[in-house]
């Protein structure tokens, strides 16, 4: 529940500013290849790309990446407990 709350409105209200990453940060910094740097040229800008930069600030980044996952987690373990109670409950009405 908390991760929920961190997650949704406050992750969302204490956003950086939202910045592409260039096409040459892309290759020279993050080192990801000059061929996947190309497939990903922004159609309107040549010089920048489809991927974000988020290296201007790391923390708010990583709390709202760690609250994603914690969500995810709790909905698979949420659905989860529905799964075993209904295996219980048909292992009862076959018993009978």
């Amino acid at each position: 529940f908390v991760a929920v709350v961190i997650y949704l409105p406050i992750g969302l209200a204490v956003n950086c500013e939202w910045s592409r990453l260039s096409v040459d940060d892309c290759v020279r910094t993050q080192r990801l290849g000059e061929a996947y740097c190309e497939a990903r040229r922004l159609p309107g800008d040549s010089s920048q790309t489809t991927l974000w930069d988020y290296s201007g600030c790391p923390r708010t980044n990583t709390m709202r990446s760690v609250s994603q996952f914690i969500c995810v987690i709790a909905i698979l373990l949420f659905h989860g407990t529905f799964t075993i109670d209904l295996r219980r409950d048909a292992e009862s009405i076959s018993d009978e």
